[in-house]
Formats: C-alpha cells, sequence, structure tokens
C-alpha cells in the first residue's frame, strides 16, 4: 500500500503498535519519542530498550512491607491526633477513643499521656496487621485474575 506523507506512515506505524504501549503514551509523544524510527519493527525494539514492555501485560502487585507501614502510620497518627485533640479540647473524639479502648487491652481514654502513648502503640500494631492482611488478599486475587 502506498502512503502519500511521511505523517500517514507514522500513523500507519502507530496503529501496528500493541494496545499496552498505545496506553502509555499518545501518538504525539510516540513520535516525539524516537522520530528517526522507520518501520513497526524498530519502533517496538527502541520501547523494549527503554522498559516498556509488549506483549503480556504484568500484574500489579503491592509491597506488602510498604503498604503494612503506611497503613499503621496513618491508623496511628489517626489516634494519636484525636488524642492530643482531646487533651486539648474534652469532649473532642471521646466517642472514638472509647472505641478504641474497648478493642485495645491496656488502653482506657482516661485523656492522659501515658494512655495516648499505649493506645497509638496498638494502633500502630493494628494498622499495620491490617495493611499487611490486604497487601497479601490484594496480591492473591491479582494473581488469581491473570490465570
Amino acid at each position: 500500500m502506498f502512503l502519500s506523507s511521511k505523517s500517514e506512515q507514522q500513523e500507519e506505524a502507530f496503529m501496528a503498535i500493541p494496545l499496552n504501549l498505545k496506553q502509555i503514551v499518545s501518538s504525539e509523544e510516540l513520535l516525539m519519542f524516537r522520530p528517526s524510527c522507520n518501520s513497526v519493527r524498530q519502533l517496538q525494539c527502541r520501547f523494549e530498550s527503554a522498559g516498556v514492555r509488549s506483549g503480556k501485560e504484568e500484574e500489579m502487585k503491592l509491597s506488602l512491607k510498604a503498604l503494612a507501614l503506611a497503613a499503621g502510620i496513618l491508623w496511628a497518627l489517626a489516634l494519636l491526633m484525636t488524642g492530643v485533640c482531646n487533651l486539648i479540647w474534652p469532649g473532642y473524639g471521646e466517642a472514638f477513643l472509647k472505641l478504641m479502648a474497648s478493642v485495645y487491652p491496656g488502653y482506657h481514654a482516661t485523656r492522659s499521656v501515658g494512655d495516648l502513648i499505649v493506645g497509638t502503640l496498638y494502633a500502630l500494631i493494628d494498622g499495620a496487621v491490617c495493611g499487611l492482611l490486604f497487601g497479601w488478599l490484594y496480591n492473591r486475587f491479582v494473581a488469581k485474575g491473570g490465570k
């Protein structure tokens, strides 16, 4: 098939690229990436050398360590900030702190700094365990979905 312009040739080369590469870049970005590409095979080789793989899509797995750490820190900060605000303004977050006192043994929500430290440590461990379980379950479902 004879194409009349270089732009039509480039558009045909773009259309021949696998779908997962098209999702990463638009046709304008593709042409700016390596404008000297003359064939689809050269274009695919250059994308592969840049770290973009064509063919089978890879599974997106979560880092269990990072997710556990992030969830633990966020949950501990939530309890800590609520407890600090409760120390400054009595009655603030009282229902939440009493709920956490019913879940965490050793934490009593008595508006003391010691109790707040105990509750924050419990929240850190609780959040980390929940984050780890969530990440593990997510990675299991991703692995089963690809088969």
